[in-house]
């Protein structure tokens, strides 16, 4: 047993039908939360403060299920840039306006500057 094996970790692989199930069920659930988020309420601060969280656990959510579906080591570290990147890309493309609450989205991975609801200058990220 050399020294390095202390810190090894063993990932754990889930069947493909638990795995299918969870799949679907985390997504369901992150749908479900965005959905709230967009619909669901008219507070622009509760809005403004989860449409991020909701960001980073898609990209999050994204990692767990390729480390549970049984890819290696190296994919899932070739994997976190891929989600990092995806995950900044949504918080820089996506806000929530101050004065309707509107969700809106920037053109061609920019970001907005003014909300086609109600007008109103966004400003920039």
């Amino acid at each position: 047993m050399n020294s390095g094996s202390a810190f090894r970790v063993k990932l754990y692989r889930m069947s493909n039908d638990s795995l299918r199930y969870g799949f679907f069920g985390i997504w369901l659930l992150l749908l479900a939360g965005n959905l709230f988020i967009l619909f669901g309420t008219k507070h622009i601060k509760l809005k403004k403060a989860l449409l991020p969280a909701m960001g980073v656990l898609a990209g999050i959510g994204i990692l767990v299920f390729l480390a549970l579906a049984g890819f290696s080591r190296w994919a899932l570290y070739s994997a976190v840039p891929v989600a990092i990147v995806f995950i900044s890309l949504n918080l820089r493309q996506f806000t929530i306006c101050d004065q309707c609450g509107c969700l809106v989205r920037g053109e061609f991975f920019a970001a907005p500057t003014e909300c086609p609801n109600c007008h109103a200058n966004l400003g920039t990220h």
